[in-house]
């Protein structure tokens, strides 16, 4: 399958692609990873607490390697951590 020139130069995969595309749909707001994970249409509803827990830690890496790559942003509010879309992702 082809990937596009952003996913190219950065190295992002669909799924990195995705949650970059959704946080810039709103570039001044920030989303738990719960709004980011719901906001995507991901379901988390009738799966096991393992399962969810295996999901969860599976999209804060996702999201922690965005964050650490510069592509979005992360800050930790009342103890939540709050993702926003970079502004200048480019530079």
């Amino acid at each position: 399958m082809p990937i596009t020139r952003e996913q190219f130069e950065k190295g992002l995969n669909n799924q990195q692609t995705r949650v970059v595309n959704f946080l810039e749909l709103s570039p001044d707001q920030a989303f738990t990873i719960d709004e980011i994970i719901r906001g995507l249409g991901i379901s988390l509803a009738n799966k096991d607490v393992i399962a969810v827990s295996a999901i969860l830690a599976g999209w804060n890496s996702l999201l922690d390697k965005l964050a650490d790559d510069g592509l979005i942003e992360k800050k930790t509010v009342n103890e939540m951590n709050y993702y926003l879309a970079r502004h200048n992702k480019y530079d």
